[in-house]
């Protein structure tokens, strides 16, 4: 019975196994089809996957371009922006001027920079080395009572600088680099505040190109200079300073008293005289430094100021100048400036 039992099972599952390779037969026959159609699935879910991306992109270009915009509700007068536009004006303006001013400060900086003309206290004393003692602005623009107050001003300033007291005299000359640079207006407010405290005071100017004699050198100062001049200058003792005042301009023809040694000594000698006379003051009005004179005039003269006009001194030739004047062994005490120019700001 058992024997029967398993017989009839064994060709039931002989019969299940026919059936399941029937089927698998089926399944491998039908291979091609479903690689095929799987292919075309998977085909169909990338295209799909594509469009949607596609789409979400397209929709946020939609939503998010520029240029567009989208009214959420009615706009009032309040939600326009009116001052934009000023505001943009406002500042390109802003913008280009401080670009142009920029512009005009490095173009100024640089034409100063270049320019070789002295203008200012600083360009002097930077140049020269010497210390600005005084300096003067346009005397057009100055009435008589503010000339009166300069002089009075610039003649303390200097007295000190000088070291002019009461128990000798004081002899200064006054130089420059060319004719025109205001050496003669300065001596002239110079001897009148000088006279207003009750000093002595002499000018002693020189005139180059005059017409001379068949003897080309004077024997002395006083053959040059008129009578009372002469006596000013020969006569060196203290209670002459009436006769000094008498004659407060003592000319001087050039050349003649500088070309020769003897008279050039004989010059020293009296301008040392002078010292010796006290409140008696005598400033010299000196010929330019570009002539050879100059030079040996000032190496007599115990101190002398270098005087600079402002925008016309040239610093080549100022420097060139000075440095034969620092040769001859002249005692230059400072610079003074003419015709100083106003400060840009004033407090």
């Amino acid at each position: 019975m058992r024997k029967k039992a398993l017989e009839v099972e064994i060709k039931e599952l002989k019969t299940r196994a026919a059936a399941q390779k029937s089927k698998i037969d089926k399944l491998y026959e039908n291979a091609d089809e479903y690689a095929r159609i799987k292919g075309r699935l998977d085909l169909l879910h990338t295209f799909h996957e594509k469009v949607e991306r596609r789409m979400f992109e397209a929709q946020q270009y939609r939503e998010n371009a520029e240029g567009y915009f989208k009214v959420a509700a009615v706009p009032s007068l309040e939600d326009v922006d009116a001052h934009s536009r000023h505001y943009a004006a406002a500042r390109g303006g802003a913008t280009g001027g401080g670009l142009g001013f920029a512009i005009a400060l490095l173009l100024i900086c640089g034409r100063e920079r270049v320019d070789p003309r002295l203008k200012t206290a600083a360009d002097v004393k930077r140049v020269t080395g010497l210390p600005v003692l005084a300096s003067l602005g346009d005397l057009e623009k100055m009435d008589e009572a503010a000339r009166k107050a300069w002089a009075f001003r610039t003649w303390t300033i200097l007295s000190d600088s000088l070291g002019q007291s009461g128990n000798s005299g004081t002899v200064c000359g006054i130089i420059s680099c060319a004719h025109g640079e205001g050496r003669t207006t300065w001596v002239e407010m110079l001897v009148d505040a000088a006279r207003q405290r009750g000093l002595g005071v002499t000018k002693l100017q020189f005139d180059h190109g005059a017409e001379v004699s068949q003897d080309p050198v004077p024997a002395t100062v006083e053959e040059t200079a008129p009578a009372a001049g002469s006596t000013a200058l020969t006569k060196a003792a203290a209670g002459k300073l009436a006769q000094v005042r008498s004659m407060p301009v003592v000319h001087v023809q050039l050349p003649g008293l500088v070309w020769d040694l003897e008279r050039r000594i004989q010059f020293q000698q009296e301008l040392e005289k002078w010292q010796s006379v006290p409140h008696a003051v005598v400033l010299v009005d000196l010929p330019p430094a570009s002539l050879p004179e100059a030079i040996l005039l000032a190496e007599n003269l115990p101190q002398v100021l270098w005087l600079v006009d402002s925008g016309k001194s040239h610093a080549r030739e100022t420097r060139l100048h000075l440095e034969t004047l620092r040769h001859a062994r002249c005692k230059l005490v400072g610079a003074v400036l003419n015709h100083e120019p106003e400060p840009l700001i004033t407090l």
